[in-house]
């Protein structure tokens, strides 16, 4: 505590009255939507005359499970999102944010996000991650071996626009788009694999959405924005996840170009994840990440590289503290802390055991670039190399994340994409 706070005995009390009231709405699907494999499932908020604040939304889903047997199989790690191959968020019809892979996107974001309290917090979403028997408590199954669950899983974990924009919207219409993976396999973790076949009956898909009532004073300044049709710009960072299917085998090598995009979308922050044998298969958490045999990893943006030095790691003999160091930044320069403990930095939400158990992925900082020119090109290309040959079934996943900035007009209701 600072010398002046506690000298500032004349300091005036001050009571913000200017909300009034806040209050969450339920917002269903459109009445002929069903929750099949492969099915759309689209929720509108369609008052354009309310104030809303998307970011604290979140998503209610209840359902039943069959062929599912409580001591043996299990809901993985954030498996409520492998039910859902995208969600898309649309202001007036234009699709502003994105999550492509719902399950993987959120997972190698959160693993670096999260600290140890937003580990509890979000276990009512399915987030239960340092366990071999994840979810055992969001599964409630009855005397009859009727097997049913509900989750919250709120917004601002799935996609960036929720995370970073933290403001009301104003005279808008938006959409929810949810769509239906193609089968449940990666949402399950079973013991019993060769004879499994769990499936989730989505029966409740309902989109939670603070209503925010203004004081007088503040509706009236905002009135007054919307009738001049004063654009107003939200600015928010992408979550763009790419996937190399499946590694070489044979080889102990990869040069990968993973985008080529403009200037505008330069990244900012790349987080790579490796993942053997995982993919559809009730035997494998689709929650974890594989450490391999990894010695390096180069990240080049056109000629630029990342980092400056080779890491020289290796998982075998233990050379990996470099990787958790790396990972253990990320909250610290993605959220601009600037607490920490008392030997600087802010605390990551997991040890270096669970780190290499659980989530060994790799995070490059690139954030701090020559922005001199803003058109043309740029190559996103990544160079990994490993002591042994790659498995097979080896899949190589980079999220990476980018600047946007939308802008949206309130009364005549036109939304453009700046960058």
């Amino acid at each position: 505590m600072s010398v002046n706070n506690i000298l500032n005995i004349n300091e005036d009390v001050y009571f913000d009255s200017r909300l009034v009231k806040k209050e969450i709405h339920s917002h269903y699907p459109y009445l002929t939507t069903s929750y099949n494999y492969n099915d759309e499932i689209r929720i509108p908020v369609q008052q354009q005359d309310n104030y809303t604040l998307p970011s604290e939304s979140f998503i209610y889903i209840e359902g039943v499970i069959s062929g599912f047997t409580p001591t043996k199989t299990w809901i993985d790690n954030n498996g409520f999102l492998f039910l859902f191959s995208e969600i898309r968020y649309e202001l007036c019809g234009i699709e502003i944010d994105a999550s492509k892979r719902p399950g993987v996107t959120s997972l190698m974001k959160n693993y670096v996000s999260f600290d140890s309290q937003a580990h509890d917090l979000n276990e009512i979403s399915g987030w239960h991650p340092f366990t071999d028997t994840p979810n055992a408590d969001i599964v409630h199954t009855t005397a009859n071996s009727i097997s049913s669950f509900n989750v919250c899983i709120p917004l601002n974990k799935i996609i960036g626009f929720a995370e970073d924009y933290r403001k009301i919207l104003v005279n808008v219409k938006q959409e929810l788009i949810l769509r239906r993976a193609n089968n449940d396999k990666n949402v399950f973790y079973s013991k019993e694999a060769a004879t499994a076949a769990p499936k989730i009956d989505i029966k409740k898909v309902v989109w939670k959405m603070p209503y925010i009532t203004l004081a007088d004073m503040e509706k009236y300044k905002i009135l007054q924005h919307v009738q001049h049709n004063s654009p107003i710009t939200m600015a928010f960072r992408n979550w763009d996840l790419y996937e190399h299917p499946s590694l070489p085998t044979g080889t102990s090598s990869e040069i990968w170009l993973i985008k080529s995009s403009t200037l505008l979308e330069r990244p900012r922050f790349l987080i790579f994840g490796f993942q053997t044998g995982k993919k559809e298969k009730y035997d494998s958490f689709a929650s974890r990440f594989d450490t391999m045999s990894l010695k390096k990893l180069n990240v080049y943006l056109n000629q630029q590289k990342w980092p400056y030095d080779d890491l020289n790691v290796s998982f075998t003999d233990g050379k990996f503290t470099i990787l958790y160091d790396m990972m253990s930044k990320f909250r610290e320069v993605y959220y601009d802390h600037q607490e920490g403990n008392a030997i600087g930095g802010v605390s990551p939400g997991m040890s270096l055991s669970k780190f290499k158990k659980y989530a060994p992925l790799i995070f490059i900082d690139c954030s701090k670039q020559n922005e001199t020119l803003k058109t043309g090109t740029i190559e996103v290309k990544v160079e990994i190399e490993s002591s042994e040959s790659f498995p097979a079934d080896t899949s190589l996943f980079c999220l990476i994340i980018h600047d946007r900035i939308v802008t949206y007009y309130p009364l005549s209701n036109e939304v453009k994409i700046i960058m």
